[in-house]
C-alpha cells in the first residue's frame, strides 16, 4: 500500500511561485521593449503567451494544494502534476492555432510562451552562482 503519513514535498510549489514572479517581470519587460521596436501586436502576443504560462502554473499550484488538503499520497500528487504538465504542450499548440486567427502577432505569442523556459534557465544559473 501507499504511505499516507508522508508530507508532500514543497519543491514544486516553491519553484512554481518563483517562476510566476520571474515570468511576470520578464513578460512586462519584453512587452515594453517590443512595443518600441515593433508594435502592440507583438507586445500583446508576448503578454498573452506569458500569461498562459502563469495561469497554467497557478492552476497546477491550486491542484497540488487541493490534493494535499485531501490527504492524497505524494506519488498520486506527483503523477497528476506530471500528467497535467504533459498536457500543456497540446494546449500551447491549440492556443497558437487560435492566435493565428487574431491580430496578435504569433511570434510575440511564442516569445511569451518561451519566457517560462528562459526564466527556468535563469533560475538554474542563479542557483549555480549561489552554490
Amino acid at each position: 500500500g501507499e504511505i499516507r503519513f508522508m508530507k508532500y514535498d514543497q519543491t514544486f510549489a516553491r519553484f512554481a511561485r518563483r517562476m510566476i514572479k520571474y515570468t511576470t517581470v520578464a513578460i512586462i519587460g519584453f512587452a515594453f521593449i517590443s512595443e518600441f521596436i515593433w508594435d502592440w501586436h507583438v507586445a500583446v502576443g508576448i503578454v498573452l503567451g506569458g500569461l498562459f504560462q502563469i495561469l497554467f502554473l497557478s492552476f497546477l499550484l491550486v491542484k497540488e494544494s487541493q490534493w494535499e488538503r485531501q490527504g492524497k499520497a505524494p506519488v498520486f500528487i506527483s503523477q497528476r502534476l506530471s500528467l497535467f504538465a504533459m498536457s500543456r504542450l497540446v494546449l500551447q499548440i491549440l492556443t497558437c492555432v487560435g492566435i493565428i486567427f487574431t491580430p496578435v502577432n504569433i511570434f510575440g505569442y511564442l516569445v511569451g510562451l518561451l519566457t517560462l523556459t528562459l526564466m527556468t534557465l535563469v533560475d538554474r544559473v542563479i542557483k549555480l552562482i549561489k552554490e
